[in-house]
């Protein structure tokens, strides 16, 4: 990887609404885009432009499931195993991804879809 590469992921990173995205979905293994408004509490094209920049970072790949769209991390990226590791061992260090994450229980937890930390 490239310094500017690097440079471009991390400045993406510097955004809170991103940086939210990234420790909801290192923590299940899929979201829809609409589970993903709920949780944040944001509207459907606020959470969907944040997931564009990072799907064009590769970052994270987005599915089609009839009229759900889908996303998880990107599989076999080694910036995503260290960002699950580093952002994994933060969160309850971040009062908003702590909420995040008890609204996500809540909302994820009746469909046993990956709770619990997502393999990379």
């Amino acid at each position: 990887m490239q310094c500017s590469e690097l440079a471009q992921i991390l400045k993406a990173l510097a955004e809170p609404t991103r940086l939210r995205l990234i420790c909801l979905l290192s923590r299940y293994e899929q979201i829809c885009v609409c589970e993903l408004t709920e949780i944040m509490e944001m509207p459907q094209y606020h959470v969907s432009r944040h997931l564009s920049v990072l799907r064009n970072l590769g970052l994270v790949v987005d599915e089609r499931a009839g009229a759900r769209m889908n996303y998880r991390l990107a599989q076999g990226k080694e910036l995503n195993t260290a960002l699950v590791e580093v952002l994994g061992n933060t969160v309850d260090s971040c009062p908003r991804a702590v909420r995040d994450v008890e609204r996500a229980d809540k909302v994820l937890g009746s469909q046993s879809r990956g709770a619990g930390r997502a393999e990379t």
